[in-house]
């Protein structure tokens, strides 16, 4: 007795819909992030407009506090610069440079430019300079780039091929 025939195109879907279902909920890991921030709570309604899947996790709050989100999502490819003034967490891919209070270079995104903040946290690529006053790259960061701080933390495993640069400390006087 012959088989049954698949259909190559039931097998896609079904597959697509099994990776669907692993990603986690974007809109409850804003709201979560958000309420974390003790900053204002949006719209309930308003957030049903965000569809991208991404997770921003709990342990980035401290990023978000005072400043609000902005986010670039996994399926985001965007070439020109950003300049914000709230909180940045990148999934995706960025060609230009990044300027924000706080950047989050997530887990699979890739930036290709310069990075200017107070804070930076590294768990992905990019291949930049950074001027920040904390950096934090994870096991998981790679960095191509040079790197002006006043502290750093990296994990066993991060890969940084480039310079670290101590900036001076203000003279109180």
């Amino acid at each position: 007795m012959a088989s049954p025939k698949v259909n190559k195109m039931e097998t896609v879907v079904e597959s697509s819909l099994e990776r669907d279902m692993e990603l986690p909920d974007f809109n409850a890991a804003i709201m979560e992030a958000l309420a974390a921030s003790n900053l204002p709570m949006p719209n309930p309604n308003r957030a049903a407009q965000f569809a991208a899947p991404a997770l921003i996790p709990a342990e980035h709050s401290k990023f978000f506090e005072n400043s609000g989100i902005t986010v670039i999502g996994p399926t985001t490819n965007l070439d020109g610069h950003v300049n914000s003034e709230s909180a940045c967490v990148i999934f995706g891919r960025v060609n230009g440079n990044v300027s924000a209070p706080r950047i989050v270079l997530e887990i699979g995104c890739y930036v290709e430019g310069n990075l200017n903040a107070r804070s930076v946290k590294i768990l992905g690529t990019l291949n930049g300079n950074i001027i920040c006053d904390e950096a934090t790259v994870s096991a998981n960061g790679k960095i191509r780039g040079n790197i002006a701080y006043e502290t750093i933390e990296m994990d066993r495993g991060s890969e940084i091929v480039g310079s670290l640069w101590l900036k001076p400390n203000p003279v109180s006087g």
